[in-house]
């Protein structure tokens, strides 16, 4: 028997062993961390801008290629810490995400509360309207170098 020493040669023996096999081999995106450590400038990245009088947590990382995750945190959230990468904090009333600092350049979502209705568009503009009365709270995806601009938040 042949011993597969590299890790090329055992995904390629695996590839191989799937499609002789006529099984369909489907690939899946790696979790995505945020472009923080590639986006050293304000405004690199995805933003938040804090139109409410209150807080509005946001992330620096998001787990998969979906547009939401409802829950306390994304999985990919391991601290809360202004100063940390895979980390929320918010951004209080009045705020940009940008002035949070490095860690914060780039933005990959935001928090939509338990219990309230969040209200607020997207830089193109896109409006939305996110309804978590007697549910739990909901992070919304913030893509690219796009701004949050959140307008209204009734509990």
């Amino acid at each position: 028997m042949k011993v597969l020493t590299t890790p090329r040669r055992l995904l390629t023996a695996i590839v191989m062993a799937a499609l002789m096999s006529g099984l369909v081999v489907v690939a899946q995106p790696a979790p995505q961390t945020a472009l923080a450590a590639a986006c050293p400038t304000p405004g690199c990245g995805g933003k938040l801008n804090n139109q409410v009088s209150r807080d509005i947590f946001v992330t620096n990382c998001w787990h998969d290629v979906s547009d939401s995750w409802a829950g306390a945190t994304p999985p990919c959230v391991q601290s809360y810490s202004q100063n940390r990468y895979n980390a929320a904090w918010y951004v209080s009333p009045g705020g940009l995400s940008t002035n949070l600092g490095r860690y914060y350049y780039d933005v990959d979502a935001f928090q939509a509360p338990a219990g309230c209705v969040t209200a607020g568009y997207f830089s193109g503009p896109s409006q939305f309207t996110i309804d978590r009365r007697g549910r739990s709270a909901l992070w919304k995806r913030v893509y690219g170098t796009g701004t949050a601009f959140i307008t209204g938040i009734q509990c």
